[in-house]
């Protein structure tokens, strides 16, 4: 459709920036809103039995009425993670080795607290979209599901580094 607006208006570069533009902002809207369902997919992968396509289908369902809150999120967690990025690039440009191996050493920490906030956010996230739609949330059957994960510990006999690997 803008396409056709821009064919039809070519000589207008006034009609032309703002077909352009549009385009780009209705772009940006777009992947920012399929990046929102993906991750939260990637939390349905963990926490129920779907995964792959299913898992995008079940969460296009569950983000139905938490859009905004959603993006809002998105959003909020993006602006954290490029103000850390800047924040330490800053530092690092205008200094000596030793501060700059501190200070990739402190971005390492800071970008990893950050993921992890980002990880639990999805989480909650996913409970209150659930909460949303009236879903039940089965504590017992998660804890399985979740166990499930874990395995059981095989405790290890001695140096296996150590020995020797038989050829087939």
């Amino acid at each position: 459709m803008l396409a056709l607006i821009a064919l039809i208006f070519q000589g207008n570069k006034v009609v032309n920036i703002v077909v352009v533009s549009a385009g780009k902002v209705d772009l940006l809207v777009g992947a920012m809103y399929w990046s929102c369902v993906w991750r939260l997919a990637c939390v349905v992968t963990v926490f129920e039995d779907n995964c792959g396509l299913g898992a995008m289908r079940r969460s296009l369902h569950l983000i139905q009425g938490k859009r905004f809150v959603a993006c809002f999120l998105y959003l909020t967690y993006s602006i954290l993670i490029s103000l850390s990025s800047r924040m330490s690039l800053v530092q690092a440009m205008s200094s000596s080795v030793v501060w700059r191996t501190f200070s990739g050493c402190l971005f390492i920490l800071l970008m990893s607290i950050v993921y992890l906030i980002g990880f639990v956010l999805q989480t909650f996230f996913y409970f209150a979209c659930k909460a949303h739609h009236h879903e039940s949330i089965d504590r017992l059957q998660l804890s399985e599901h979740i166990g499930s994960y874990l395995g059981e510990d095989v405790p290890l006999i001695g140096n296996i580094w150590l020995e020797p690997i038989e050829a087939h």
